[in-house]
């Protein structure tokens, strides 16, 4: 019988939510852990990088940012478009708690790489967010390398529903291993 992923995505959003509030220590070290493996993964990569600001239930790396090796960008919803800010040192908060820079858009062809956050993925690549479709549309438009980043227990085993919109990540990062999914192997 095959869930919809409509279902997982709800199943998984609740899973995040307890995650959140029994597991502190855990999420302190699993966070650790990514950026570690980020860091490794993106030393070779030209300097501008787009990341998220984390929602509550949602993987942190704001230890990252202190990197000043990259240019950090960070992405706005314009319509049912996301642009992305370099740099930005002011943030507004909107009104379900999402941060969002401001400041003057970039080219989206200047990002080497996007780190993408995700509600569940899978062994091959393909992420399920949070159902809106942002970062899908997005992905289409971008040539950058495509990092989803989470939990490991976020990683399923099956293949998740795909939708003709899907973009699969060239990357998957826990805190368990980097999974190169171009070359369906564990790096770690």
């Amino acid at each position: 019988m095959e869930v919809s992923k409509t279902k997982l995505r709800q199943q998984y959003r609740k899973k995040r939510t307890v995650f959140r509030k029994i597991q502190n220590d855990h999420k302190l070290l699993a966070q650790e852990s990514v950026v570690s493996k980020l860091k490794a993964l993106l030393a070779p990569l030209p300097e501008k990088i787009a990341s998220y600001r984390a929602l509550p239930e949602e993987l942190s790396l704001e230890m990252l940012y202190a990197d000043k090796s990259k240019s950090w960008c960070f992405p706005r919803m314009v319509g049912d478009e996301l642009e992305f800010v370099k740099s930005p040192s002011e943030w507004k908060t909107l009104d379900f708690g999402l941060e969002e820079p401001v400041g003057p858009a970039m080219e989206l062809a200047e990002i080497a790489a996007v780190i993408v956050p995700g509600v569940i993925f899978d062994h091959y690549g393909q992420r399920c967010g949070m159902g809106r479709g942002f970062y899908d549309r997005f992905l289409q438009e971008t040539k950058a390398l495509k990092i989803g980043v989470g939990f490991g227990w976020q990683v399923l085993d099956q293949p998740l529903p795909v939708d003709s919109w899907d973009i699969p990540m060239d990357f998957i990062v826990t805190e368990k291993f980097i999974l190169d999914v171009n070359h369906f192997k564990k790096v770690s």
